[in-house]
């Protein structure tokens, strides 16, 4: 019985207080808007990723087109992997690939029923850990489809860190400022 006279009593002490009301209404709301605009992305974008093509081969190009084919990947081409991997340092691509030379020469063998392992190099932003596996198993999957056959890849996977551009603070600084101007409104707004 005493639990909800307390509880009556509070509820009296915040109904009083007009300021504690639209904050404890108020804030939550802003909140939700907050978090939305931080992490909505307004529907699915696809990834930037840049390729390289080092082997020069038919086979090559043609895989080169199969990657760009891809709905979910914008592909960019780049004339070298040092290029590349520095787009993904500076955060303007979230991953590379590399068909090193060999690539095309690898692929024949493995389609004529040699044991030969296609060479693929895989680079992503290891501040964004979903990229990597996803990105392999869509290169597994388009390797099945474009040669017809199970193909082993050799996939050298290189995870880099993003260097120049941290995506966790674009919301973490702004909601700790807002946070703390929140704090101090509703601790001094009754005081004034």
């Amino acid at each position: 019985m005493r639990m909800w006279a307390l509880a009556k009593r509070n509820l009296k002490e915040v109904y009083r207080y007009k300021v504690g009301l639209g904050f404890l209404l108020g804030m939550p709301l802003v909140f939700m808007v907050i978090i939305g605009l931080a992490f909505g992305r307004g529907g699915v974008q696809p990834l930037p990723v840049a390729v390289v093509d080092e082997d020069q081969t038919p086979i090559s190009s043609a895989f080169v087109q199969a990657i760009k084919q891809v709905p979910t990947l914008k592909v960019t081409d780049y004339p070298s992997a040092s290029e590349a991997e520095a787009e993904v340092k500076q955060a303007n691509k979230v991953a590379f690939i590399v068909m090193p030379k060999g690539f095309g020469a690898a692929a024949i063998q493995r389609q004529q029923g040699g044991q030969a392992k296609v060479p693929l190099v895989l680079g992503y932003d290891a501040t964004q850990p979903g990229y990597g596996p996803a990105l392999h198993s869509s290169l597994n999957s388009l390797a099945l489809a474009f040669f017809g056959v199970e193909v082993p890849l050799d996939i050298d996977v290189k995870s880099n860190i993003a260097a120049l551009k941290n995506p966790t603070m674009n919301w973490v600084a702004p909601s700790l400022i807002i946070l703390g101007l929140m704090t101090l409104i509703s601790t001094t707004a009754g005081r004034l």
